[in-house]
């Protein structure tokens, strides 16, 4: 319920563009606190962006968000992830639903960690989108102009 009602209402009193510009915000903030307070030396995934993955993943598996959460590294830019049952799965339909955007917490990060530490981004393909399950392909490039790596 709380994820859906500030979905909405940021949808509703910001509009689409804003509301998603906001949950980027957030990820970049959820990153910092990652970075400050679990991820140890942060340096050493400069040229790891899967590891640097996996353990935001592990962080958010283990404070509840997602029930498992895998992460598949199929070569050093590309990986699976795969999401059972999020916690926030029924509310993000609804809000889909109602046409405004979804938090995406774990994308946007991911995003952000990757953009900070690795200098990378990410394109990601949805290979199957369920109720309580969902596993996408990412593929990680370099930001032209980032001295990283």
């Amino acid at each position: 319920m709380l994820n859906y009602s500030i979905c909405m209402a940021l949808n509703d009193v910001c509009g689409p563009e804003k509301a998603t510009e906001v949950f980027k915000t957030v990820g970049k903030y959820l990153f910092a606190e990652l970075a400050r307070k679990v991820i140890e030396d942060l340096s050493s995934y400069k040229d790891k962006p899967v590891q640097l993955i996996k353990s935001i993943a592990d962080y958010l598996e283990k404070s509840g968000y997602f029930e498992k959460l895998t992460v598949t590294k199929l070569s050093d830019t590309e990986f699976i992830i795969e999401m059972f049952k999020p916690a926030i799965a029924e509310s993000v339909i609804r809000v889909r639903e109602a046409g405004a955007p979804p938090p995406h917490f774990l994308t946007y990060t991911c995003w952000a960690a990757l953009e900070d530490v690795c200098g990378m981004k990410a394109d990601i393909t949805h290979l199957t989108v369920e109720k309580d399950y969902a596993k996408e392909k990412w593929i990680l490039k370099k930001i032209e102009g980032r001295g990283h790596g």
